[in-house]
């Protein structure tokens, strides 16, 4: 075989090599561009060396527009993952990981991101996965954990006040079977120690069905006067605490009845008129309304306010899981999207309409 056969022999088969290894090039880059996680390689000059689809659909950024980019460049002050591999690079750990929550279009999201060291510590190839799902079902647990502890203890208090309020009202009612019958300055004191006994017990009737834990309940029927009752005496010290006229308008004939878990049906319509009082704490006009009206499937519990209205961006996300304009530590932890779930298991539905004018939440539930 002659020198420049054996020439074109070595060429073809480093021309069939290449062709593999351009196929298997293809292959980890599809691979990598499909992941359900972003990845990234960075150089110890904190500048990216390249990304993957997923990161640049996250930021709308096409990978070039990346490369050499130092890491943060789009916000660098008190960026978590600029500060994470910052001290990453500068550290003597070869992998690391981190978990953090970002803000992106209004949403909050978190991340659980892993970094490892290559070429002699000179990059790093580091891998972001969304976990916000994971994270909301953790907070929710935790959340549903906290509530139930202060149910229990709730529940422990209503014990003990029910006791003393036993003896009272016996103590009471025989008290006016020994006062002199012409005595009516003393009977009308026992009357009005009796009627506020009672009052004290229907409150903490309410709070029984309040604080009940409801996951295993089945909807039975209810009265629909009895759950506007309890909402009225339950929701009165937010309405007393914001000044707030409330009103009452129940357009059903009286005694009129649904299927439903009334403990929830309760605990949504005390959140809906408590965020409606809260809505209403800088206007002139403070009025909130309870509208009951129903058709032939649904009844209708409609919560009014006469607030300035809720902005549209907040409106698209307001029944997402865990969403809150309130800082931390206000509220009761129970959110609209928790509210439109107990609707929606109850097979109806709880909406909102907003204007300058003021703000509805309407929650239907199938009869």
């Amino acid at each position: 075989m002659s020198n420049i056969e054996e020439l074109e022999k070595k060429i073809k088969e480093l021309e069939v090599k290449n062709t593999l290894l351009e196929d298997e090039i293809k292959r980890k880059n599809s691979l990598i561009n499909n992941l359900p996680c972003t990845v990234s390689w960075i150089n110890r000059n904190l500048e990216y060396i390249s990304i993957n689809s997923e990161l640049e659909e996250l930021f709308n950024f096409k990978a070039e527009d990346f490369q050499k980019k130092k890491v943060g460049f789009m916000q660098r002050e008190g960026n978590p993952f600029y500060i994470f591999i910052k001290s990453f690079f500068e550290g003597d750990k070869f992998y690391d990981e981190i978990e953090y929550s970002t803000d992106i279009s209004g949403e909050t999201k978190y991340h659980l991101i892993i970094a490892q060291k290559y070429k002699n510590n000179s990059e790093a190839v580091v891998i972001g996965f969304d976990i916000t799902e994971k994270k909301n079902l953790q907070l929710k647990v935790s959340q549903d954990e906290r509530l139930r502890i202060i149910g229990e203890l709730a529940t422990g208090i209503i014990h003990e006040i029910n006791n003393p309020l036993t003896v009272i009202k016996g103590y009471t009612d025989h008290l006016k079977s020994t006062i002199n019958p012409e005595d009516d300055e003393l009977l009308e004191m026992a009357d009005k120690i009796m009627k506020m006994s009672d009052r004290i017990s229907v409150i903490i009737d309410s709070l029984k069905n309040l604080g009940r834990d409801h996951i295993n309940e089945k909807r039975v029927d209810s009265n629909v006067d009895n759950i506007i009752a309890e909402v009225s005496i339950l929701a009165k010290p937010k309405i007393m605490d914001y000044r707030v006229s409330y009103l009452v308008e129940n357009r059903l004939s009286k005694n009129s009845r649904i299927k439903c878990i009334e403990g929830q049906i309760i605990q949504v319509l005390i959140n809906l008129i408590g965020n409606a009082c809260e809505a209403l704490y800088e206007c002139d006009q403070r009025i909130v309304k309870l509208i009951i009206d129903s058709d032939e499937d649904f009844t209708y519990f409609k919560v009014n306010d006469t607030g300035p209205g809720i902005p549209e961006e907040i409106v698209e996300n307001i029944f997402k899981p865990f969403f809150t304009t309130k800082p931390k530590g206000v509220g009761t932890g129970m959110g609209l999207g928790i509210c439109k779930d107990i609707a929606l298991k109850h097979e109806g539905d709880l909406s909102v309409e907003s204007n300058e004018n003021g703000t509805t939440f309407t929650l239907c539930v199938h009869r």
